[in-house]
């Protein structure tokens, strides 16, 4: 049971951390720890683990990249990019911030490839406002190649049992928030 109550303090403890980063950006413990729930319910679900999601949305959040489009977008580009969350929020920040001439990620990967046929014209030629657009139409076409890529890792043994981690870790966190230690 001790190491049980410890697995509890400290699940406490990241969720604090995570809420005290996200404060940061988002201006208000409110808005944190929302924002933290809403990221716990899409752990539960995706392939990526909570601290995987928490790190994404603070680079997202630092390059201006808002809002759930995006989110789900940058999460099946993860997908696509071999599950790796944390570089894939990279990439499309320094796309957004930069434009098309930023996205060396992208570009090597295949994307800018992708977005050139979605837009019909060379990216670097669009404005920064249209080659966003362009990127994100890009990674949710119903029609392309990554949108749906987060539902496909889920199903994957990998994604199960991070759905399984993520649901002990939530049990964790019940536990420690309900002071029983």
């Amino acid at each position: 049971t001790v190491d049980f109550a410890a697995g509890a303090i400290q699940a406490g403890a990241q969720m604090e951390g995570f809420e005290v980063k996200l404060e940061t950006l988002l201006g208000s413990a409110d808005a944190a720890s929302e924002r933290i729930e809403q990221l716990f319910e899409i752990g539960s679900t995706t392939p990526f683990a909570l601290e995987q999601l928490v790190a994404a949305e603070v680079k997202l959040e630092a390059f201006g990249v808002t809002g759930d489009r995006s989110r789900n977008a940058v999460m099946d580009l993860a997908a696509f990019m071999d599950g790796d969350l944390i570089g894939a929020a990279d990439a499309v920040g320094r796309a957004f911030q930069g434009g098309a001439g930023a996205a060396d990620i992208l570009r090597d990967r295949g994307v800018m490839a992708m977005v050139k046929l979605q837009a019909g014209i060379d990216p670097t030629k669009l404005s920064l406002e249209d080659f966003r657009e362009a990127l994100i139409d890009t990674l949710t076409d119903p029609d392309g190649k990554i949108a749906g890529g987060t539902e496909k890792l889920a199903a994957t043994f990998n994604g199960l049992m991070s759905n399984l981690r993520d649901a002990w870790f939530g049990f964790q966190k019940d536990v420690g928030d309900a002071e029983l230690f």
